[in-house]
């Protein structure tokens, strides 16, 4: 059902933008707010530190991403489970879930990885499942993590996630188009002084 997922921009014509990332409090406003999306996943590259028991640290790819990215985006694992809701909120359990490819080359393919921890910048994750290597993101990835994302801790004019959603059965791009575009003018009117001109963008 690839027709159903839809990239969601947000925009802003008044200073030539057609299609720039979204700020966590208006991704977590979209999603709360809208009816016409099974669900709208966020996500945010970084890097960090990954350090274990016996072996060198390393600087290994993130990607902090909503709960049900798997399943939203048809993702398979090797073992265990994506996050949960309850782990992607702000102040949630520190859980992550491996690449194949790190959990072939780091840890030997370690069937009993998921009883184990790892040190993520000096904090310890439980393992909590393994992506497949057939996972189609668009650059190579070691781990991912609950993206968590709290409104009151980031401005509103800090576009920093890139936003897929699944639409819900039966909804068209022009139906959720519609829908979103009043809750942008909603968001508008609320916050003028950092919604000034923005609104969104759905692109299949």
């Amino acid at each position: 059902d690839q027709d159903r997922l839809v990239y969601f921009w947000e925009n802003n014509l008044k200073l030539g933008i057609s299609s720039f990332s979204q700020s966590v409090p208006n991704f977590v406003d979209y999603r709360d707010q809208s009816q016409s999306f099974e669900a709208l996943i966020g996500l945010n590259t970084l890097n960090v530190n990954l350090s274990d028991l016996n072996q060198r640290p390393v600087q290994a790819s993130a990607v902090a991403i909503s709960a049900g990215f798997s399943e939203v985006l048809g993702w398979p694992l090797v073992l265990g489970r994506g996050f949960n809701a309850a782990e992607d909120q702000p102040g949630g359990p520190k859980v992550v879930v491996l690449s194949e490819a790190l959990w072939r080359e780091r840890y030997r393919a370690d069937p009993n990885i998921l009883t184990r921890t790892i040190d993520i910048n000096r904090e310890a994750h439980q393992v909590i499942g393994v992506i497949s290597d057939a996972a189609n993101f668009f650059a190579p990835v070691d781990l991912w993590r609950p993206l968590s994302p709290d409104p009151t801790r980031v401005n509103r004019d800090d576009h920093r996630l890139t936003v897929v959603g699944r639409l819900a059965p039966g909804v068209s791009i022009a139906q959720a188009q519609a829908e979103v575009d009043a809750i942008a003018a909603g968001l508008r009117e609320t916050h003028p002084e950092t919604m000034d001109g923005w609104g969104a963008y759905l692109e299949s």
